[in-house]
């Protein structure tokens, strides 16, 4: 959600259903008042929580096209009742380049202790 000053406004919770669920009274009230334009969360399941509660107490607020996102693109997501877009770690390609980088550390191992620092961008997953 946006402020008034136009900055996101983060609502903290603990991560995963019961988190999300715990702040989305919180949430719907901003929603209420129009000061939330979107909602964005760490990760899907926490989403799923806030979401679980809006659309069963909340369902009137919900009509709106209020943009929704979370984090991990959790593969069950086109079986709930609402639907969201999230942010792809692409796990896969992450977990192939990490090997790749061991078996090339164990082969041919680097003479001064650097870190490895590479980046695998995510992808933006929409709406099943």
């Amino acid at each position: 959600t946006a402020g008034r000053s136009g900055k996101p406004l983060v609502i903290t919770c603990s991560p995963g259903r019961e988190g999300g669920e715990s702040v989305a009274d919180e949430v719907a009230e901003r929603i209420k008042s129009g000061s939330c334009d979107g909602i964005a969360a760490v990760n899907d399941v926490t989403l799923i929580g806030v979401l679980k509660v809006l659309f069963s107490k909340y369902s009137d607020l919900m009509d709106t096209d209020l943009p929704l996102c979370g984090y991990d693109a959790v593969p069950f997501r086109n079986l709930l009742p609402y639907t969201f877009a999230s942010v792809d770690v692409l796990p896969r390609a992450l977990y192939a380049r990490a090997a790749e980088i061991l078996v090339h550390n164990l082969v041919s191992p680097k003479q001064d202790s650097e870190e490895i620092s590479e980046v695998v961008p995510p992808s933006l997953s929409p709406s099943p």
